[in-house]
């Protein structure tokens, strides 16, 4: 399991995915996960939207805010979320 298989996933998906959403389709742990987010994020492979909590409690059941997690090329207008260096 590898980056590549997260790119995967979320070009097939229809909606942005969780870290949590990912893991557990992917059969991993949600810490690898997230390392391998980051790095895919880091390189513009994969863009991110941070939802605040009551967004995140109304459509996910969720108490907390959260990532979802987006291919890029599913977004094209979509700029990516990394800081210029």
């Amino acid at each position: 399991m590898g980056q590549s298989d997260i790119i995967e996933l979320l070009e097939g998906s229809d909606k942005p995915l969780s870290r949590s959403e990912i893991a557990i389709q992917l059969n991993e742990s949600p810490q690898k996960i997230s390392f391998l987010l980051n790095k895919l994020i880091k390189w513009n492979e994969i863009v991110f939207e941070e939802i605040d909590r009551l967004t995140a409690r109304e459509k996910y059941n969720c108490k907390r805010r959260m990532n979802l997690y987006s291919a890029l090329n599913k977004f094209p207008n979509k700029k990516s979320n990394t800081k210029p260096k």
